[in-house]
């Protein structure tokens, strides 16, 4: 079977982008138990849009009869301020972070990381020599920003991204590249928050963290924890929680926070990427008996 990709970001079909045309080969060759190639509009079975359809090219959902269609968004949303998306009832299948239901599968975006770098640091065996780390692009998450501004307050943080940069440089690489892990590295907690607190949007942030070895402060999903075990990173839960959080970051002794490192990661027995894959099956089935 072959695919076309429509509307993705730069660096899906060359792989220079750390989410790329990888993942998704392999994961529709599992969906559909077949080799699937990429193809052109004309010679493709199976159509796989993004979010930012409409804002960089036009869909392609109406050009002919597809045997299977797909919408795949890693953002916290379906479609960009004034590019309205298709009703999602257009598609055989609508991938993101929703909960599974009707045409909609589970798959956060962390899913997609660990799949395609699952290569973690071991855990730090002496406590690093500074205190917290940030690497932050977007400004607009506000609970984030709120937290940074009472961490301050007792902690410093070196910031390593576009937004509040006081290292003197930005940390080069990609959002799964070395350079980042290792920066990481050099810390005992890094705040890896959400910009925003959706059902399943859990992105590499909190990933990448635990790749690093330390100890990740958290906000986002409050499904987090059924994937990330929830004894091997702090967790903010609301603002009522700031206080306790930056407490306990002050307090923690040495051998709480290296017991907290050795921690498994992942949820034992659960597994996000076969959950998504079996979804996908089952959902395949039944549009096809139809």
């Amino acid at each position: 079977m072959r695919v076309h990709f429509q509307g993705f970001w730069s660096g899906l079909m060359d792989r220079t982008d750390p989410v790329n045309v990888r993942f998704f080969l392999d994961f529709l060759s599992q969906v559909f138990n077949c080799s699937i190639e990429v193809g052109t509009p004309e010679t493709s079975d199976i159509l796989v849009e993004s979010v930012w359809v409409g804002t960089n090219t036009p869909s392609l959902i109406g050009m002919k009869r597809w045997l299977f269609t797909f919408f795949y968004t890693g953002e916290s949303f379906f479609s960009f301020p004034g590019f309205p998306t298709l009703p999602f009832e257009a598609y055989t299948a609508v991938l993101g972070y929703k909960d599974t239901h009707l045409n909609f599968i589970k798959l956060p975006l962390f899913i997609l990381y660990n799949t395609l770098y699952p290569n973690m640091m071991n855990p730090v065996t002496e406590i690093p020599k500074y205190s917290v780390s940030a690497v932050i692009t977007n400004s607009r998450g506000g609970f984030r920003n709120k937290f940074l501004d009472f961490l301050e307050k007792v902690f410093p943080v070196s910031y390593g991204g576009e937004y509040r940069n006081n290292i003197g440089q930005k940390i080069g690489g990609t959002h799964a590249g070395d350079e980042l892990i290792r920066f990481y590295r050099n810390f005992k907690f890094v705040v890896s928050m959400e910009n925003s607190q959706e059902e399943y949007y859990i992105t590499e942030k909190l990933y990448n963290a635990m790749r690093a070895g330390i100890v990740p402060v958290y906000w986002g999903s409050p499904n987090v924890t059924k994937y990330f075990n929830p004894n091997r990173f702090l967790h903010v839960r609301s603002e009522y929680d700031i206080g306790s959080v930056i407490h306990r970051m002050l307090t923690m002794k040495d051998e709480e926070y290296l017991s907290m490192v050795q921690q498994p990661i992942f949820v034992e027995g659960v597994n996000g990427y076969a959950d998504a894959v079996r979804d996908t099956k089952s959902l395949i089935a039944a549009v096809s008996q139809v």
